[in-house]
């Protein structure tokens, strides 16, 4: 059965049909269909009165995502370990094997994290510390507990990210390479430090955890607002490519995406870019650190880390920020014709990362070296 977006009466059949809309309800509210642009078919039929629902709809194969999300979502919903997270994803309310369509609840009065920092010119603290605390949750979570004899689903494994063998491609990852992506790669390739340090991260990859493995600003939605601290709403959603793989992937991404708002801003208007330069970025690295710091030492304390533990996911994390900027370069140039300004200093900032790790922590993130769990 497909999903057709334009037809407000069929999605309206399909969700009642699961038992998650009532008669009732259809014909005492109005109703509203809108199109939502993500990796999937997705629409919010938004209800007069709350809840409403996201509607998603994957591929007719039992590879989908969507399945795999569908299980996620009932994994955290029903597992006792991961309870705690349960309060940080949209509730689940409906899966349809036969059309491979997931239905949750649609978060109301928020935003995504990153049309708030777009909006404030500003990164809210109080998120973060949220955000911590929900991967904590996620991370900490016995693997020996979520087997398919225990759960009747087991999670796939996520593999060491195609970035990691970047710099020596096959031949058939070089046909799919645009003319400048074959730019970025020899640059890369050009400096052997930088190509065989990248490489080597493939070797530090565990599966130490069950990781969202998609984690972005975009995916991270806000209660708008802010100025409530206490009462501040996180809801993490898109779990389609949830797994065991390694923790550090996913931090690695919370850091990413944190770098990526200063180095974005920074108007590059030649190369090598000037300390003046660098000055004119929209975010500086002194408003990055705290909500760095603040994430780190909330997740470090949820998860009960001790000071040996956290500072090797730490550096393993940050190595791993390093190879999402390298990959954040790459995706970038797919479609562009020429090389643009900014890449160089995307992949210089990622050399310099992998080159001193606990520098980068330190002066860019502002983490906390040697920080246990017991520490304040």
């Amino acid at each position: 059965m497909s999903l057709t977006l334009s037809s407000a009466d069929e999605l309206i059949r399909l969700i009642s049909s699961q038992g998650v809309l009532s008669p009732e309800r259809i014909l005492d509210e109005s109703v509203a269909i809108q199109e939502i642009n993500r990796r999937n078919n997705n629409v919010v039929v938004l209800m007069a009165k709350p809840p409403s629902f996201i509607v998603k709809q994957g591929g007719h194969t039992v590879e989908s995502t969507v399945s795999n999300e569908a299980n996620i979502y009932q994994l955290i919903h029903n597992h006792s370990h991961l309870a705690p997270l349960a309060t940080f994803i949209p509730t689940f309310y409906q899966y349809s094997d036969d059309s491979f369509t997931l239905v949750t609840q649609f978060i109301e009065s928020s935003k995504t994290l990153t049309e708030i920092i777009t909006e404030n010119s500003s990164m809210p603290i109080q998120t973060f510390r949220k955000l911590g605390e929900a991967l904590a949750y996620l991370h900490r979570t016995p693997l020996e507990g979520i087997n398919g004899r225990e759960t009747g689903f087991t999670p796939v494994e996520v593999k060491p990210p195609w970035v990691m063998t970047l710099a020596h491609p096959d031949s058939a990852s070089l046909s799919r390479m645009s003319s400048v992506n074959v730019e970025v790669l020899k640059i890369i390739q050009e400096f052997p430090s930088f190509s065989n340090a990248l490489s080597s991260l493939a070797e530090d990859w565990q599966w130490d955890s069950l990781v969202h493995g998609d984690l972005k600003w975009d995916n991270l939605l806000c209660s708008t607002d802010l100025k409530q601290a206490e009462n501040v709403q996180l809801h993490i959603i898109d779990w389609e490519l949830c797994g065991i793989g390694d923790s550090a992937w996913d931090i690695g991404a919370i850091f990413t995406a944190a770098l990526s708002n200063w180095h974005q801003s920074i108007p590059v208007m030649k190369f090598p870019v000037t300390k003046e330069q660098v000055e004119q970025a929209n975010f500086s690295l002194a408003e990055i650190r705290p909500c760095m710091n603040n994430f780190w030492k909330t997740y470090v304390k949820t998860r009960e880390l001790d000071g040996d533990q956290a500072d090797e996911l730490m550096l393993r994390a940050v190595k791993y920020t390093a190879a999402r900027t390298v990959q954040f370069a790459f995706e970038t140039t797919l479609a562009a014709v020429q090389m643009p300004g900014e890449v160089a200093l995307t992949l210089q900032l990622a050399e310099n990362i992998l080159e001193k790790p606990e520098i980068a922590a330190t002066h860019l993130l502002g983490l906390p070296i040697s920080f246990g769990a017991g520490d304040e």
